[in-house]
């Protein structure tokens, strides 16, 4: 059910990205607008390297394979970008168990969010295109945090 849930939510999110948009000629949707692939795994570089060095953050990842980590999350960011419709990755909630029995709640995703922020302003992301992204980051709080 959930696997469904979260392909139906990509669909969802590529239909609704997958349009001219406004001020970009070229650029079908956010992953081609931010400039695709390489931009996608830069900004996830740096957002970990900024996660993994905030005290509040690293326990979450401590015995974590940061490389698969790195690449699971890319390609999640890719689907949700309009990039790709699949991601082979594990269910939200799922993915999160670990970090809710650790813990994680609300203030935690909130500074996800912002290291986030910080990482797509890093990457030279227009403001516009990070309040787009940021806001279907915010989509999956519930999922993530399992509420």
């Amino acid at each position: 059910m959930m696997r469904a849930r979260t392909h139906q939510l990509g669909a969802l999110i590529f239909a609704g990205l997958s349009r001219k948009r406004k001020g970009a000629a070229m650029a079908t949707n956010l992953y081609e607008l931010i400039g695709g692939r390489s931009k996608v795994q830069q900004t996830v570089a740096l957002f970990y390297d900024r996660v993994l060095v905030d005290p509040r953050l690293r326990p979450f990842f401590e015995n974590v394979n940061m490389d698969g980590l790195r690449a699971r999350q890319s390609m999640f960011l890719t689907m949700l970008l309009g990039g790709s419709r699949t991601y082979g990755g594990r269910e939200i909630q799922e993915a999160h168990a670990g970090a809710r029995a650790l813990g994680l709640n609300d203030s935690h995703f909130d500074l996800l969010m912002y290291h986030f922020r910080v990482a797509l302003n890093e990457s030279d992301v227009g403001d516009e295109t990070i309040e787009e992204i940021l806001s279907l980051l915010e989509g999956t709080r519930k999922d993530v945090l399992g509420a």
